[in-house]
């Protein structure tokens, strides 16, 4: 849809020795994100001081059976009819390892990253491999881009999240005008003493 490519990356699943998951696992992950169309499929190997490699036999063995897999098994790829989109917002920079990730890697998580979270994880059981995870840069109002279904991070289609920000931007300058205005009132009633 967005004529991007996308693939991933495998990090660390501890934070001390052996750090990363077993060769099961590792390969397990390996086909998922081939059968999901992953480009490209990157694995992070290296210890806390970056002074020597993390993967050992079972990695490696795991690494051949995937290469073997692959041979013996050309992508399918499912027609984007048959798919659900999640739509993120645009630009935001989750890193989709659970509710406290960090924003960009640098912030602290914030609500919405809970919520993502919480809903992504709802998402990927109801739609397993069919789920596909998008950003909203531009889409249109009532156009689901061949897909099924787009399915928003606030539950709105794009032309509902301009409503719901202009309400709750309302709602905030409602809402400071009267702080501001009761402030004052009771500010001017303490200047004037008691009657």
């Amino acid at each position: 849809m967005q004529e991007k490519e996308w693939g991933v990356i495998i990090t660390w699943t501890y934070t001390e020795p052996p750090y990363i998951e077993s060769g099961e696992e590792l390969y397990k992950d390996l086909v998922l994100a081939y059968e999901n169309g992953a480009k490209y499929i990157s694995i992070f190997d290296s210890n806390e001081n970056y002074t020597q490699g993390i993967l050992n036999e079972e990695h490696l063995a795991a690494l051949k059976q995937f290469w073997q897999y692959m041979q013996n098994n050309p992508r399918e790829n499912s027609a984007t009819s048959d798919r659900v989109a999640y739509v993120l917002p645009q630009d935001y920079g989750y890193g989709f390892r659970g509710p406290t990730d960090k924003i960009w890697g640098l912030w602290e998580a914030d609500n919405l990253t809970e919520q993502i979270c919480e809903t992504l994880g709802n998402f990927m059981i109801k739609y397993g491999s069919r789920l596909d995870i998008i950003y909203d840069e531009g889409l249109e109002p009532d156009n689901t881009y061949g897909y099924s279904k787009l399915l928003f991070w606030n539950s709105s289609s794009p032309t509902e999240i301009v409503y719901t920000l202009a309400a709750v931007t309302s709602v905030a300058v409602i809402g400071t005008c009267l702080v501001v205005y009761f402030w004052k009132r009771k500010k001017s009633k303490t200047a004037q003493g008691p009657l």
